[in-house]
């Protein structure tokens, strides 16, 4: 299970250090797509083959589906920790999501998320005040 949050800067080729206390729990080839709400998504190769069965488990006949299982797939990058347990997120993934040189990496259960801080500390800002209600509202 991974969870917590951890601040860390990218290098000047996008290399992000892996936290340590994540790293026994992850595996050395690592799957980067497209995440919800601005982020970047980090699965590892079994929670990514779980997560293809999922998304590929809709029909493909619906648009919904079809135009889920496009975007998400043709986002994917294939990363593997290096000897000094970074990673490399491509240059072009970078820009294309508006991740800075600043990321806040998030444990999200089955996953990680790479967030650009600045976009994280809004996004935390804005849900922690409904955080109960959000709460109270799932548990019914």
């Amino acid at each position: 299970m991974l969870f917590g949050n951890y601040t860390h800067n990218l290098d000047d080729k996008g290399r992000l250090l892996l936290p340590s206390k994540l790293l026994t729990k992850l595996s050395r080839n690592l799957y980067l797509l497209k995440g919800f709400d601005g982020c970047l998504s980090v699965y590892l190769e079994n929670t990514f083959e779980e997560y293809v069965k999922q998304i590929s488990s809709k029909s493909y006949l619906e648009k919904d589906s079809r135009d889920l299982v496009r975007i998400a797939l043709s986002s994917v990058t294939e990363l593997t920790i290096d000897g000094s347990n970074r990673i490399q997120i491509p240059s072009d993934v970078l820009k294309k999501y508006g991740i800075g040189k600043r990321v806040v990496v998030i444990g999200v259960i089955d996953h990680l998320e790479i967030w650009d801080e600045s976009k994280w500390n809004a996004y935390q800002e804005e849900k922690e005040s409904s955080f109960e209600a959000i709460s109270e509202a799932l548990g019914k």
